[in-house]
């Protein structure tokens, strides 16, 4: 950030000061998963929510929506990768809406 900025022309005195995340994990070399092995087909839609699974995000919102787009289509799937406080509800939903067989998320 510290280049950026002097890109632009600042010539203040620029201290960076890390924020304590370790970055590592995120830039590892990761291993592609095919479909198969999350349970969905080569000819499927495959729709992707990635996040942190929280309250504030309204994800139910997300799974009403999906389950209209369900019902409109055959072809279309559902991925949610992340975790949070709020994944036994989502995964109860998703039961209760009767989308198991369409919706996901990985271990």
């Amino acid at each position: 950030m510290r280049e950026v900025l002097q890109t632009y022309g600042v010539q203040s005195n620029v201290e960076v000061i890390p924020n304590g995340v370790d970055i590592s994990p995120f830039q590892a070399q990761v291993e592609p998963v095919s479909r198969a092995e999350l349970g969905f087909g080569e000819d499927i839609t495959l729709l992707i929510y990635m996040g942190r699974l929280g309250p504030e995000k309204n994800l139910p919102f997300l799974l009403r929506a999906f389950g209209g787009v369900a019902s409109a289509f055959d072809q279309v799937g559902l991925l949610i990768v992340g975790d949070g406080p709020v994944r036994d509800d989502l995964e109860d939903r998703v039961h209760l809406m009767g989308l198991t067989d369409r919706c996901d998320s990985p271990d």
